[in-house]
């Protein structure tokens, strides 16, 4: 293998890992590999851990757009703060229930450490992103402060922003609109370093042409990540630290330039839940699906034992809540009828038995879902029992 081969790989090889993604087992990804086909993916049991499992976004023009939206990772309600939720979608088995709990009273000081959670100085939860962890904190100090049903309408007036379609609509519009500039360099740039001075090396060697392709790539890198930067600051204006990194990661490595874009788009919508951002992005079908499959793990989720009664019940108030809202924005925002999304599924022609949370059908005499451990199976109506072994 020639230098320039060598060195060609090495850059490949640099650009490859920048495709990767960390997808969190709190996590709704939503992607579009080719920018028109938008597609749903969760945490993985491969390449991963208990934590998440890592996702390959496309690396080849035009290099896709990728969504990501998050659970919260905490449950609130107007008695205090539980670092546990029911919500478990994209986990294949329930975590163990965390006994961390906080009365509002007992919070003392409220604050982040990237993103991590601090509840009186100390680690409470950990967040998918630093801008959630800073969105909880400010949402636990404005909660604290109030008192008695004021304190239960914050809380709710919190859940049902996450749901609000027209702000989402106006932010991914917005997102959208500033990343075009960001995308087309970044595409640019790619064509360059990997088509067009490969090509002029073929033909006249790697010695005459290092030095200038290196300035090059440099100078490349520094007007992508001055696009980014101004595009960054206008849609997360506080996100400062998180911005310079990216530029600094530009620079010193180029190759991670092509995919500025992704850092435009990628958290535009973690405000919201992943509900909305299926309303935007995902076809009818697909949108109707994924509603069904969040309804049906709210109102059957993985069973959990929490024995202290007042983290019960921030859970449970919590859930109900969240719940409501998700009801009201089916009906409402996308016409939906959740008691139809929580019926039976249609009749496979041999089940006999079917999960409420995950809707798959079986015909046996078992009690609970293999794939959603403690789910109880309800009996298909259309369907006829098994037969008894040895009848």
């Amino acid at each position: 293998m020639t230098d320039g081969q060598t060195l060609y790989l090495v850059l490949v090889l640099l650009y490859f890992v920048d495709c990767i993604l960390w997808v969190g087992t709190r996590t709704v990804l939503f992607a579009a590999p080719w920018c028109w086909r938008w597609r749903v993916a969760f945490a993985g049991p491969h390449l991963g851990n208990t934590e998440g499992s890592l996702a390959l976004t496309n690396p080849l023009p035009p290099l896709g757009t990728v969504l990501a939206t998050y659970w919260l990772p905490v449950s609130l309600s107007g008695e205090g703060v539980c670092s546990f939720r029911a919500q478990a979608l994209g986990e294949s088995r329930r975590s163990a229930p965390t006994k961390t709990v906080l009365a509002y009273g007992q919070i003392q000081e409220v604050g982040t450490d990237g993103k991590e959670l601090l509840l009186n100085g100390k680690h409470f939860a950990k967040c998918e992103s630093a801008s959630q962890a800073w969105a909880l904190a400010e949402l636990i100090g404005r909660a604290k402060k109030a008192s008695g049903k004021k304190r239960e309408r914050v809380l709710r007036e919190f859940v049902e922003a996450r749901f609000s379609l027209k702000d989402a609509k106006a932010r991914l519009e917005l997102a959208n609109r500033l990343s075009g500039s960001v995308r087309l360099c970044g595409l640019m740039f790619l064509f360059y370093l990997y088509i067009f001075i490969p090509a002029v090396v073929w033909r006249t060697g790697l010695e005459r042409h290092i030095i200038p392709t290196a300035i090059a790539m440099l100078l490349s890198a520094i007007l992508i990540s001055t696009v980014f930067f101004l595009a960054h600051r206008q849609l997360y204006p506080d996100a400062t630290s998180q911005r310079l990194g990216h530029v600094f990661k530009m620079v010193l490595c180029p190759p991670a330039a092509i995919r500025a874009h992704d850092h435009v788009v990628l958290g535009a919508l973690t405000a919201f839940h992943p509900l909305v951002a299926a309303q935007l992005v995902l076809d009818k079908e697909e949108a109707q699906s994924l509603a069904g499959t969040v309804l049906r793990d709210m109102a059957c989720p993985l069973p959990y034992q929490l024995d202290d009664p007042q983290a019960a019940a921030i859970v449970a108030w919590h859930a109900a809540t969240e719940r409501a809202v998700a009801e009201e924005f089916l009906r409402q925002e996308c016409g939906l009828v959740p008691d139809d999304l929580l019926a039976p599924p249609a009749w496979d022609g041999h089940g006999t038995v079917y999960c409420p949370r995950c809707h798959g059908q079986l015909r046996s005499t078992r009690t609970d879902c293999p794939d959603c451990p403690g789910v109880s199976l309800l009996p298909m109506p259309q369907a006829e029992p098994p037969a008894e072994p040895g009848s």
